[in-house]
């Protein structure tokens, strides 16, 4: 039995489509005064241009917001006895296109200024190093290095997807589950198996604590404390006292 789901509505969905609108809505108008004022002036027209781009992006993601009725739930997974639930989709996407905007930016006005040369070549060389590196934490998240919230249970394993990083650790390891705020927190009796993300593109890791699995359910269709129950069900835990 899964644990209940929480339905997306009021004001964490509200606020969340308001600042959207807010934001989109600046951005376009920064853009127009950009480029209508400044069009002609090669670095103005890029930023206006990703400017523009950003706001109309993030006017989307208003409205794919505004139509989501519910978030992400537990789904059994391909394999036997395998449960997986990740974050909502929404929220990760929007954020890889902003770092590709980002990176491309990055490029043009590092372009721009070493064709200008002079006193432009040292800001371009440090903006296009900038834009890179946006690029490449786009290229490790299509890799799979980042990626959104994801919590798989295996018949024998339970891994952690996040933006930090994959975590894992067998079943049996689990010997306490608990809930801290929207968070879903797994105790174990042993150091997780680890694969980071590289340093220069690594998220800090919530909790940072070597023996703990810590999973954000804030963009999931679970309360962290229902949640909690069901691993501590379907997990044996041995400890599992949900706060």
């Amino acid at each position: 039995m899964k644990p209940p789901v929480s339905p997306y509505r009021g004001r964490d969905k509200w606020g969340d489509v308001a600042l959207d609108v807010a934001l989109a809505v600046l951005g376009g108008l920064l853009a127009w005064g950009a480029l209508t004022a400044l069009g002609d002036v090669p670095f103005v027209r890029a930023l206006g241009v990703y400017t523009a781009c950003a706001a109309a992006a993030t006017l989307v993601l208003a409205v794919v917001r505004a139509g989501t009725r519910r978030l992400p739930v537990l789904e059994r997974g391909e394999a036997e006895d395998s449960w997986v639930l990740r974050a909502w989709r929404g929220d990760w996407s929007h954020a890889t296109l902003l770092d590709l905007g980002l990176g491309v930016l990055g490029v043009w006005l590092a372009a721009l200024g070493l064709g200008a040369g002079g006193d432009l070549v040292v800001p371009a060389v440090a903006v296009g190093v900038a834009g890179a590196w946006f690029l490449v934490r786009v290229g490790l998240t299509v890799a799979g290095r980042r990626s959104r919230e994801t919590l798989r249970l295996t018949a024998d394993q339970v891994v952690h997807d996040s933006p930090w990083g994959r975590v894992w650790c067998p079943r049996e390891a689990v010997v306490g589950v608990t809930a801290r705020g929207s968070r879903l927190v797994l105790r174990l009796d042993r150091p997780a198996e680890q694969r980071p993300c590289p340093r220069p593109w690594r998220r800090g890791r919530r909790g940072a604590v070597d023996d703990e699995v810590v999973v954000d359910c804030s963009r999931t269709g679970h309360a962290a404390a229902g949640l909690a129950r069901w691993c501590h069900d379907r997990l044996g835990a041995i400890s599992g006292a949900v706060d």
